[in-house]
């Protein structure tokens, strides 16, 4: 690879590095509007239309609501999973 191509190889990287974050935050936004209007839903679960509803998974709580211990990475853990069943 010449310092050419290198140097195109990394302008490159920048732009899908840019295109990445912008997906990631626009994915947060939709998925924070989803889990409030899932919690907002009487049932805990939104129907999607095609027979499979959407609920929320608690990684803090078990099924019974009792506080879950949960091991702390060096990464980011969400609160709430969305599952599709």
């Amino acid at each position: 690879m010449t310092k050419f191509q290198a140097a195109k190889a990394v302008q490159r990287l920048h732009a899908i590095d840019a295109r990445c974050k912008a997906l990631y935050a626009e994915r947060d936004t939709l998925e924070s509007r989803v889990i409030g209007a899932v919690q907002a839903s009487k049932t805990g679960a939104l129907p999607l239309g095609d027979g499979s509803t959407v609920t929320l998974k608690d990684n803090f709580q078990d099924r019974e609501g009792n506080p879950r211990n949960t091991g702390f990475k060096c990464c980011a853990i969400k609160r709430f999973e969305l599952e599709v069943r």
